[in-house]
């Protein structure tokens, strides 16, 4: 793996449109996205991926849940 390549990368494209999905999971407190996840999540987005940090996994599963997974 790469640095900065985010934690969960869905290449399935969402079921409520769009493209597929990469999320960076950090702590629910504290936790820091570097500059080079910044950069992998900027070039994902401009390549119509879905891209968030969650804050623990609680806000992952809703953000994937709200795009249909």
């Amino acid at each position: 793996m790469k640095s900065g390549v985010p934690d969960v990368l869905v290449f399935t494209p969402a079921p409520r449109g769009g493209g597929p999905c990469a999320v960076e999971l950090k702590r629910t407190r504290g936790g820091q996205v570097s500059a080079t996840q910044h950069a992998w999540l900027d070039a994902l987005a401009k390549c119509g991926w879905h891209v968030y940090v969650a804050r623990g996994a609680d806000e992952a599963i809703k953000q994937l849940q709200a795009l249909g997974y």
